[in-house]
């Protein structure tokens, strides 16, 4: 399927549940500051709903404290509107180049106007081929932009923060359905020892599908790595029941092999680094997502099993956990 930011819900049959996203992250390359937002649609046939919603969090290290703050604004789906450029959802725009927008709830405020270039054009396909082919998983999942450069001002209760060529993604889903659980996590803000950037980019997902509408299917992984200029695609059922894949709220281990090459990689994480966010799916039940743009990472590489490189990402990885059962030791906000 072609991966692309186009909308799927105009053509959408809304008879049936249907959910659509956009979603985007910014990293202050010293992992001081993030921000995440996301674009959403939902249609639930049996409460006759429709809404658009568009939600913020800005996130600022001080110390080894993390401040999170998050705004949602919730309007009917007749607020988008599709143009040639991308569409608009009430007062806020999104396109492949650009993003602007504000919510505002009392006297709490979140606005932003900000450009997107990719650094180079790099995109992924969570879904296995295989998988598509025979309709096991019907939900659309793909980076439309995995290495992406941010230029403008974000502004949080009347405070501004400029980004100059920050590094971030965008992403693009939808489907029936909601993934059932999830964990997924993306950088490309690395340091080789001497703490100079590399050229190295990782994204992941494992995540639970739902089988006849009801049951959860064992987990499905899918990463994507760009290491010395060349990508690295595991996102074949193969790839997935040979890959080590293990998460938790406390971080992510991960190990995949291809030909000669061995990856590594540690994400770590703390509670307090989290902002809990509820999501409603397309029959009403919840999601409990628990999202941190301020994690690190650790990336060792083997070749022939020899370490051939380590790479770290501190404070600056986007790391979620998505679960049916709302954890007790995460902050939620929204």
């Amino acid at each position: 399927m072609e991966i692309t930011n186009k909308p799927a819900w105009p053509q959408a049959n809304l008879s049936l549940g249907f959910q659509e996203v956009w979603y985007l992250k910014l990293v202050e390359p010293k992992g001081q500051r993030a921000l995440w937002l996301r674009f959403t649609l939902l249609n639930n046939p049996r409460l006759s709903k429709q809404e658009a919603c568009i939600w913020a969090i800005f996130f600022k290290r001080s110390s080894n404290h993390v401040e999170k703050f998050a705004l949602k604004e919730t309007l009917s789906s007749d607020h988008f509107k599709t143009n040639n450029r991308g569409f608009r959802m009430g007062d806020h725009s999104f396109s492949d180049q650009q993003t602007s927008g504000k919510i505002k709830q009392g006297k709490q405020e979140i606005e932003w106007s900000l450009a997107m270039c990719p650094r180079k054009n790099l995109n992924f396909d969570f879904v296995p081929s295989s998988l598509a082919r025979l309709r096991l998983v019907k939900n659309y999942a793909v980076t439309v932009q995995s290495d992406l450069h941010f230029n403008g001002w974000v502004k949080v209760n009347g405070e501004s923060f400029q980004w100059q060529n920050a590094p971030g993604m965008q992403g693009h889903l939808f489907g029936q359905k909601n993934g059932y659980a999830w964990a997924w996590a993306h950088g490309n803000c690395f340091v080789d020892s001497r703490g100079a950037p590399v050229d190295f980019v990782f994204e992941g997902l494992t995540a639970q599908a739902r089988l006849a509408n009801r049951y959860p299917s064992p987990y499905i992984s899918s990463f994507f790595i760009v290491y010395q200029g060349r990508p690295f695609y595991f996102n074949r059922i193969r790839d997935s029941i040979f890959c080590h894949s293990r998460f938790d709220y406390q971080g992510w281990e991960i190990k995949l092999r291809s030909g000669d090459l061995e990856f590594h990689l540690h994400i770590q994480s703390q509670p307090h680094e989290f902002a809990g966010l509820t999501y409603e799916d397309t029959d009403g039940s919840l999601i409990y997502c628990s999202n941190s743009k301020l994690s690190s990472m650790k990336v060792q590489i083997f070749r022939q099993q020899k370490l051939e490189v380590e790479y770290t990402a501190p404070h600056t990885v986007a790391y979620e956990v998505a679960s049916r059962t709302k954890p007790t030791d995460i902050e939620f906000l929204l």
